[in-house]
Protein backbone atom coordinates (compact mmCIF):
# COMPACT_ATOMS: atom_id res chain seq x y z
CA UNK A 1 0.00 0.00 0.00
CA UNK A 2 1.61 3.53 -1.04
CA UNK A 3 1.31 6.61 1.15
CA UNK A 4 1.11 9.86 0.58
CA UNK A 5 2.55 12.82 2.91
CA UNK A 6 -0.91 13.67 3.98
CA UNK A 7 -2.23 10.63 4.53
CA UNK A 8 0.56 10.34 6.97
CA UNK A 9 0.48 13.57 8.66
CA UNK A 10 -3.28 12.97 8.87
CA UNK A 11 -2.99 9.53 10.46
CA UNK A 12 0.60 9.69 12.65
CA UNK A 13 1.54 13.62 13.22
CA UNK A 14 -1.93 15.66 13.70
CA UNK A 15 -2.98 13.01 16.37
CA UNK A 16 0.27 13.24 18.34
CA UNK A 17 -0.10 17.20 17.64
CA UNK A 18 -3.25 16.57 19.32
CA UNK A 19 -2.29 14.45 21.99
CA UNK A 20 0.14 17.10 23.07
CA UNK A 21 -2.71 20.34 22.77
CA UNK A 22 -4.95 18.06 25.34
CA UNK A 23 -1.97 16.90 27.73
CA UNK A 24 -0.70 20.70 28.04
CA UNK A 25 -4.39 21.56 28.79
CA UNK A 26 -4.53 18.72 31.45
CA UNK A 27 -1.38 19.30 33.23
CA UNK A 28 -0.33 23.06 33.07
CA UNK A 29 -4.00 24.10 33.37
CA UNK A 30 -5.43 21.66 35.38
CA UNK A 31 -8.34 21.81 33.20
CA UNK A 32 -10.54 18.03 33.19
CA UNK A 33 -11.25 15.38 30.37
CA UNK A 34 -14.80 16.90 29.83
CA UNK A 35 -13.85 20.25 29.57
CA UNK A 36 -10.82 19.07 26.87
CA UNK A 37 -13.33 17.12 25.26
CA UNK A 38 -15.52 20.03 24.88
CA UNK A 39 -13.25 22.60 23.64
CA UNK A 40 -11.86 20.05 20.81
CA UNK A 41 -15.14 18.85 19.97
CA UNK A 42 -13.95 15.32 20.85
CA UNK A 43 -15.39 12.57 23.08
CA UNK A 44 -14.18 12.39 27.01
CA UNK A 45 -13.24 9.16 26.11
CA UNK A 46 -10.73 10.22 23.56
CA UNK A 47 -8.70 12.60 25.55
CA UNK A 48 -8.50 9.59 28.29
CA UNK A 49 -6.62 7.83 25.07
CA UNK A 50 -4.54 10.77 24.82
CA UNK A 51 -3.57 11.25 27.85
CA UNK A 52 -2.22 7.43 28.02
CA UNK A 53 -0.45 7.20 24.98
CA UNK A 54 -3.05 4.91 23.30
CA UNK A 55 -3.84 7.68 20.92
CA UNK A 56 -1.13 10.25 19.04
CA UNK A 57 1.75 8.74 20.58
CA UNK A 58 3.59 8.02 17.62
CA UNK A 59 5.73 11.39 17.76
CA UNK A 60 7.01 12.79 20.63
CA UNK A 61 6.33 16.63 19.59
CA UNK A 62 7.39 17.99 23.24
CA UNK A 63 10.73 16.92 22.01
CA UNK A 64 10.34 20.01 19.09
CA UNK A 65 11.35 22.72 20.99
CA UNK A 66 9.37 25.32 18.12
CA UNK A 67 6.72 22.81 17.92
CA UNK A 68 5.88 22.36 21.47
CA UNK A 69 6.48 26.23 22.17
CA UNK A 70 4.01 27.21 19.45
CA UNK A 71 1.64 24.41 20.82
CA UNK A 72 1.74 25.63 24.47
CA UNK A 73 0.54 29.37 23.08
CA UNK A 74 -2.56 28.03 21.14
CA UNK A 75 -3.11 26.03 24.23
CA UNK A 76 -2.65 29.31 26.74
CA UNK A 77 -4.63 30.89 24.58
CA UNK A 78 -7.33 28.70 24.37
CA UNK A 79 -7.59 28.31 28.10
CA UNK A 80 -7.78 32.21 28.21
CA UNK A 81 -10.72 32.50 25.96
CA UNK A 82 -12.66 30.22 27.98
CA UNK A 83 -12.26 31.90 31.06
CA UNK A 84 -12.72 35.25 29.68
CA UNK A 85 -16.02 34.35 28.33
CA UNK A 86 -17.00 34.02 24.35
CA UNK A 87 -16.21 36.89 22.23
CA UNK A 88 -18.70 39.41 21.36
CA UNK A 89 -20.33 39.25 18.09
CA UNK A 90 -19.65 41.84 15.71
CA UNK A 91 -21.75 42.78 12.22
Amino acid sequence: MRFNVFDLGSRYLFPSLRRRLVEIRYREYGLNQMKIAGLLNITQSAVSRYLRMGRGGTFDVSRFGDIDARLRSLARRLVEGVRRGPAPRTQ
